[in-house]
């Protein structure tokens, strides 16, 4: 979750994962952990995971259950430094003597080892019946009547295409183009926690086993 005012001030987000495991045999996860606070499940040992980052049952003799998804590990982090922000928005409505706005809203990705997908930015537009009315732009748009929203999509923004503008004009007021909605998917989650190894609790021996890593957003509010 994250908000930013204007001036492109991070007043702070707190993004909880779980990971999510699909547990078909007794094992035990070794984790590359980084700075960020983390809470097990209960019948973690919670201990191993603090000394060893290896994420096992306190009863070695139970087991996760079988073909079932469950969160046994927990982050969280918090930050007030703009620059770690993944994606930043600014929008720069100028108003006009006839009673409308040129307005031009750019992004920047502030991380370029994130390949976002699925981006959506959101401007809320003035209520005034009007379609505005679109000049350049990078991606695509579309107008939610219903809404009163221009939704700007991009399908990937990564290092090829780290900057983007959409220029349009609407009749309004500089205030009606907030807040911004932000919304995208990436495979790379933001504190880049990794599943190091998976071994057999029986032998210590490491297993085969798969890995997916998804990051969403659940707020994302340029106010």
């Amino acid at each position: 979750m994250s908000e930013l005012s204007k001036p492109k001030a991070f007043d702070g987000s707190e993004t909880p994962y779980p990971i999510q495991n699909p547990i078909s045999t007794n094992r035990s996860y070794k984790a590359k952990n980084h700075h960020s606070r983390y809470k097990t499940h209960p019948n973690i040992d919670k201990k191993l995971f603090t000394n060893e980052s290896v994420i096992g049952l306190k009863n070695a003799d139970k087991s996760f259950p079988i073909n079932q998804e469950v969160a046994v590990l927990k982050w969280r982090y918090i930050s007030t430094n703009s620059n770690e922000i993944p994606l930043t928005i600014n929008c720069w409505p100028n108003e006009t003597p006839n009673g409308g706005c040129d307005v031009n809203v750019e992004y920047e990705l502030q991380n370029r080892n994130f390949v976002l997908k699925d981006v959506q930015i959101m401007v809320p537009l003035s209520d005034s019946g009007q379609i505005p009315v679109i000049g350049k732009f990078d991606g695509d748009y579309q107008f939610d009547n219903r809404k009163t929203t221009l939704i700007w999509t991009l399908p990937v923004v990564d290092q090829t295409n780290s900057e983007g503008a959409l220029e349009f004009t609407i009749l309004g007021k500089s205030v009606d183009f907030f807040p911004i909605q932000v919304d995208f998917i990436a495979e790379t989650s933001y504190c880049d926690i990794k599943i190091a190894d998976v071994k057999s609790v029986d032998t210590c021996k490491s297993i085969v086993y798969s890995n997916e890593s998804q990051l969403i957003v659940d707020k994302y509010d340029y106010v």
